[in-house]
């Protein structure tokens, strides 16, 4: 058996974060959503084994974003930017990282927010 493609997913990741540049939303913050698609090369052994040392562990990658949104940022591409490049350099078997944060309700607006795709290679 041969595993094509692989892949992660953390949907919905609802956090209240402080990013943006007015004053408003650095002071009150606001309401976050974030979804993650990890690409993962080698996780043949979790078929087999049912061990979590043979994958990548949710829960490891929900903290390193969750300590990312809880660093300020002026935009939400540098968070995104940044939690992707956290996450790819502390998760070797990740090939790439798509990430999509929505800011719920920012002033002046609908719901805004970003989509990337950051690679290894």
């Amino acid at each position: 058996m041969r595993i094509d493609k692989s892949y992660i997913l953390l949907n919905d990741i609802c956090l209240h974060a402080f990013h943006g540049v007015y004053a408003e939303e650095r002071e009150k913050g606001t309401e976050y959503v974030v979804n993650l698609r990890l690409e993962v090369e080698g996780i043949e052994g979790a078929l087999e084994t049912d061990n979590l040392d043979e994958t990548i562990d949710y829960s490891a990658v929900y903290h390193r974003v969750k300590e990312e949104m809880d660093v300020p940022s002026n935009l939400v591409e540098h968070v995104a930017g940044r939690i992707c490049k956290r996450i790819l350099s502390d998760f070797s078997q990740l090939c790439s990282v798509w990430i999509k944060i929505v800011k719920k309700n920012p002033p002046g607006c609908c719901d805004a927010g970003v989509e990337m795709t950051i690679s290894r290679k």
